[in-house]
Order: C-alpha cells, then structure tokens, then sequence
C-alpha cells in the first residue's frame, strides 16, 4: 500500500478488516506531514552505450530554501521498455525495491544487456527526518 498525503498536518489512517462473521476490527494509524522542497535530478555519462557495456547514471537530491530538513529520501527504479540492470558499488539493484538515501550526489551504474533504446523511471521520495 502506498499512501501519499497532500498536505502538511496530522494524517490518520484507519484500516478495518472483518472476520469470517463479519465483525470489524479497526485499527488507526496517526501520521505528522511536513513539508519539505526539494529537487531530484538524473543524468547518465553516456546517451549510447555498447551491448554488455555500461555508463553512470548520476542522482542529485537537493533541498530547496534556507534551511535543510534533516530529512533522508528513498529511491525506487523500474525498466519500462528495454532491458539491463542497475548497480551500486558493484552491488545489484532490484528494481521496484525502496532504497534510502541522504540528500546530495550519488551514482549508480546502468550495464546493458539487449540493443536498442530504453525507458528507465526513478521515482524519488522524502522519508523522514
């Protein structure tokens, strides 16, 4: 379940489930928004790469306005049309998996399997402070 609040405050989640008599148990879950700029930027080293080759692809999380949140962030990928693999420092990423991360510059490998084009999606995330 993913949740998004749309904005800043006190959020309360209330989830219910019922038994096989239809009896209900609810259980609630309180959660405090704050909000946070911040920009999020990707770029690789390379627009062409050689089949089993590989390029950098370079992250920047930046918070935005005077003072920095504390806050750290998660990362998620996924590979839409094409195909090959992320790495960091040599270890497999997988893709759809939440990976944390501090504000600043990162970077991540892209090792291509198949020719042609590709589509990757990287969806950054504040996640708390």
């Amino acid at each position: 379940m993913d949740y998004t609040g749309l904005s800043a405050g006190a959020h309360t989640l209330a989830f219910t489930l019922s038994n096989k008599l239809g009896e209900p148990l609810t259980e609630e879950e309180n959660l405090f928004f704050t909000e946070t700029l911040f920009s999020f930027t990707a770029g690789a080293d390379n627009t062409q790469i050689f089949t089993d080759g590989s390029t950098n692809i370079n992250f920047n999380i930046n918070e935005l306005g005077s003072t920095a949140s504390g806050a750290t962030y998660r990362m998620r990928y996924e590979i839409v049309a094409g195909s090959g693999g992320l790495s960091s420092a040599g270890i497999p990423l997988s893709p759809s998996t939440l990976y944390d991360l501090a504000p600043g510059n990162f970077s991540w490998q892209f090792a291509s399997d198949l020719l042609g084009g590709g589509i990757k999606v990287y969806r950054g995330q504040q996640h708390g402070n």
